[in-house]
């Protein structure tokens, strides 16, 4: 899950972001990486992002690590 790398919302996943931000995001700033449009785009769309490997992994492993 991506997170806003920038602005009032940095740091806060993007499926917690208003939706107004990120339509304003994708239509006022030129400079967003080709990645984090998709996944503005994924967010507003209401399709699923992808999961990192790490969160893919963590799942993977997470019944061996639970003491």
């Amino acid at each position: 899950m991506s997170v806003m790398p920038f602005g009032k919302h940095k740091g806060t996943d993007l499926e917690l972001v208003t939706p107004k931000y990120l339509r304003w995001c994708l239509k006022e700033i030129k400079t967003l990486s080709p990645d984090l449009k998709a996944d503005i785009n994924a967010v507003l769309s209401g399709k699923p992002q992808p999961r990192s490997d790490y969160e893919r992994i963590d799942e993977m492993f997470s019944k061996y690590w639970e003491t």
